[in-house]
């Protein structure tokens, strides 16, 4: 059987063996450069892949559950509707990838380069972005619940409609970041920098209203109010709104 590439067509990987799920494995046995493979639609659950190199490849609906993809390089990879569940992507490259409406619940993204990346509906439940890169992601839509983005560079990121209930974005920057309209009930934002962003309509309630240290912000007039856990947040020059 045979891999090919999803542009050129022509042949990158083969292997005397029944199935594409056999191919694949033996490809990553290999070490094989897997760069712009057509991949749609594999099952590869509980696969190791580390350090495999995919740029640009298309995983068009895969099943990667619980695979191990440390250090893989999926940089302008096709991801959309894959199943990355509980999957290790520590120090993965996904800069630019696809991964609109993935699934990525309990996934593993400490230190992962995300940067650019399309994560909008995602599912990202509990998953692990500690550190993360996803400045000027696109997560609209995505939920976020309780996941931990503690450290995550989120800077220019697009959160819109975002569902961040519980979520810890401790000391993470989130400068220049969209917020509009993002549930931020019960987060944890203490020392997040929050310089320039746009807080318009999100959902972030304090539990102490007179906690909140509202000088030297930009404010308009509808509905902002922030947690008790993040004092120490730097919102200079964020557009936010205020509850009535």
């Amino acid at each position: 059987m045979k891999l090919w590439n999803r542009y050129s067509k022509k042949i990158i990987f083969s292997a005397q063996v029944d199935t594409i799920h056999e191919l694949v494995r033996a490809a990553i046995a290999a070490k094989a450069d897997l760069s712009n493979a057509d991949l749609v639609g594999v099952n590869l659950c509980d696969a190791e892949m580390i350090g495999l190199k995919l740029r640009g490849a298309d995983l068009l609906g895969a099943n990667l559950g619980g695979a191990d993809l440390r250090n893989v390089d999926l940089c302008d990879s096709n991801l959309l509707y894959v199943d990355l569940r509980y999957a290790d992507l520590r120090y993965a490259d996904l800069s630019r990838a696809n991964l609109k409406d993935a699934n990525l619940s309990g996934a593993n993204l400490s230190h992962a380069n995300l940067s650019k990346a399309t994560l909008s509906g995602a599912d990202l439940r509990k998953a692990g972005l500690n550190a993360a890169k996803l400045n000027g992601a696109n997560l609209i839509g995505a939920c976020l619940i309780g996941a931990n983005l503690s450290g995550a560079d989120l800077s220019g990121a697009s959160l819109r409609y975002v569902n961040l209930v519980k979520a810890n974005l401790s000391n993470a920057d989130l400068r220049d970041a969209d917020l509009r309209d993002t549930n931020l009930i019960s987060a944890n934002l203490s020392g997040a920098d929050l310089s320039g962003a746009d807080l318009k309509g999100a959902n972030i309630i304090w539990e102490d209203p007179r906690d909140a240290d509202l000088s030297n912000r930009t404010q308009n007039t509808d509905g902002f109010v922030a947690t008790r856990e993040d004092e120490g947040v730097e919102f200079t020059e964020a557009t936010q709104t205020l509850a009535h």
